[in-house]
């Protein structure tokens, strides 16, 4: 049984019969039974309409994700936007995204993800087959073993880390030995190695860069 993704997928667009188009053009079924209700008709949306995988070919590779988009809802928030969520299998439908992009260039696709594990979490930005925005970033569970643990918040790590570093990702980089100057420092400033024993540079940039991802995640607006 796969982990499963859970997708929350925004598109916006100045003109609304172009959303009309996607809407229409991306449902599992143009030709639903008689019996289908509005509801189910509503509730709708496939990777295999626009991007279909043949015999020979793999979902994976095409889609990024190991089957089609499953328990798909849908919202009209306004003329020019309209939010989907879904469930994938194992990751998110980037590949699908950038192919899909490519067929309505003038929509702004946005997509926000986390796995249920939680392994990890994301969010991007796509038009017209480009990311203009990729912040994603892989964990375990060792967020929530840090709120059991520790004293220290993780909005306490992650400012101390933001003002020594600037906000610049590139100086957390760590040496050959998997340490880090700043990180060390935080660790020894807010006593983080006498509460939690093995804590090192490693543990502390990952706390760091996923904190700042769920920040971002957080900042973007959902409607469902």
């Amino acid at each position: 049984m796969p982990n499963y993704v859970y997708n929350t997928l925004t598109l916006e667009c100045d003109e609304p019969l172009i959303l009309d188009r996607f809407y229409d053009e991306n449902r599992e079924h143009k030709d639903p039974p008689k019996e289908w209700t509005d509801y189910h008709l509503k509730h709708i949306l496939s990777f295999e309409c626009q991007v279909p995988v043949a015999n020979n070919e793999s979902q994976s590779e095409k889609w990024g994700c190991k089957w089609d988009a499953s328990s798909p809802d849908y919202k009209r928030v306004s003329p020019t936007r309209l939010d989907y969520v879904l469930t994938t299998a194992w990751s998110p439908p980037m590949r699908w995204l950038e192919k899909v992009s490519v067929i309505y260039p003038s929509i702004k696709f946005t997509i926000k993800f986390e796995d249920e594990g939680p392994e990890f979490i994301g969010i991007s930005t796509v038009i017209n087959g480009l990311r203009t925005r990729k912040f994603y970033y892989y964990w375990t569970d060792i967020p929530q073993y840090f709120k059991d643990q520790l004293k220290v918040s993780l909005v306490d790590i992650y400012n101390l880390i933001t003002i020594k570093t600037g906000g610049d990702i590139n100086k957390l980089k760590l040496d050959e030995e998997g340490n880090n100057e700043i990180l060390i420092y935080v660790i020894e400033q807010l006593g983080l190695n006498k509460e939690f024993e093995g804590i090192d540079s490693q543990i502390l940039r990952n706390i760091y860069l996923t904190q700042r991802c769920k920040m971002e995640i957080d900042s973007f607006e959902s409607n469902f």
